[in-house]
């Protein structure tokens, strides 16, 4: 088990559900095949430094992020889409 991987894919799988697709569409969108994809979250392996790169530009993040969590360089995208969420979930209730 690699201990890395578990943030990497958690943050993966959290911009998947914030971006409303799939895992399946994005290994398809970064032209992996999905049981390769699969198996990476499956058995917690980190994928090479051109996957995770074709990852993170699919997902509209990057590469620092899905590893560490915050982005040195550029707005956190999964948080600008939780609070954009927050915001209409807020203004529907009224």
């Amino acid at each position: 088990m690699n201990d890395e991987a578990v943030p990497f894919w958690e943050r993966v799988n959290q911009l998947i559900k914030a971006a409303k697709t799939t895992q399946e569409g994005i290994a398809k969108a970064c032209d992996i095949p999905f049981g390769t994809f699969h198996g990476w979250i499956a058995y917690k392996r980190l994928p090479d430094a051109l996957s995770a790169h074709r990852i993170a530009t699919t997902l509209d993040t990057t590469v620092e992020y899905l590893c560490t969590g915050t982005n040195a360089g550029k707005p956190d995208t999964a948080l600008l889409i939780a609070h954009a969420q927050a915001l209409l979930d807020g203004l529907k209730k009224l």
